[in-house]
């Protein structure tokens, strides 16, 4: 388990939040799942929610924005020291803004943006909110990585955009993108088994204390299995869809 009170460094990821269309029964979808339980906000900040675990902040929901097109979609958001800068490098990188810097009072700056090979994320500047307080503990965050079609092109812009260095996984084209010693997230090669149609993008990975019990419990309440359980090194993993097609992985160590 680790725990946080202050803002993470630069390029860690630090927070997940989903988008979905009916805030109510993902709510539930969530808490049957992970054992969630909710601070919602007001109309002033959309409603959105902090998703809680003993208390302590693990995941953000809220609806999309008014007039918008978005799917309900998992993001992952990275931290950032200076929102300005790292939205200056992005361009120089060959990224593009999604939209302007949010400031969200009291509590840091978002902004949404793609990578080179059109994989979006998002950068989080922390005021009050430093993102997740609590990790690696089934219902929260694990791990993320981005998938993309052109993987070293990626791992290349967020080791740019970051200062990071990176390391390969034998026998796959697979990344991890690291701070010293600390891994933060990988970076997948998107071969010839994704069907066409899945653009580049990043995944959250949720701990889970039984993957196999994760998906029967999904199941029950409207989820769908997108990626059928298997046993990495690293523990056993499944791809879930929830009830309103965002995706997420389920990871058991």
């Amino acid at each position: 388990m680790s725990t946080f009170d202050k803002p993470k460094p630069a390029g860690t990821p630090t927070w997940f939040d989903l988008t979905t269309p009916d805030a109510a029964k993902a709510h539930a979808f969530y808490t049957e799942l992970f054992g969630w339980s909710y601070n919602v906000s007001g109309p002033e900040l959309g409603y959105y929610a902090m998703a809680q675990l003993d208390g302590k902040n693990v995941a953000g929901l809220g609806p999309p924005a008014p007039d918008s097109n978005m799917p309900s979609v998992w993001s992952v958001y990275l931290a950032s020291d200076d929102i300005q800068a790292d939205i200056a490098k992005i361009k120089q990188l060959g990224g593009q803004l999604l939209f302007e810097p949010m400031q969200v009072p009291d509590q840091g700056t978002m902004v949404m943006a793609t990578d080179p090979t059109g994989a979006a994320f998002g950068l989080w500047q922390s005021g009050k909110h430093v993102g997740a307080e609590i990790a690696e503990v089934p219902g929260s965050m694990v791990w993320c990585e981005v998938n993309s079609r052109d993987a070293v092109k990626a791992r290349d812009f967020y080791c740019a955009l970051f200062g990071l260095t990176w390391s390969s996984m034998p026998g796959m084209e697979y990344y991890t993108l690291q701070r010293g010693e600390a891994n933060l997230a990988g970076v997948l090669q998107m071969d010839q088994n994704w069907h066409e149609s899945i653009p580049a993008h990043w995944i959250p990975y949720f701990a889970v204390a039984n993957t196999d019990e994760a998906i029967k419990v999904a199941l029950e309440h409207g989820g769908k299995v997108r990626v059928e359980p298997f046993d990495t090194p690293f523990g056993r993993i499944a791809w879930i869809e929830d009830p309103f097609g965002a995706v997420f992985v389920a990871l058991a160590r």
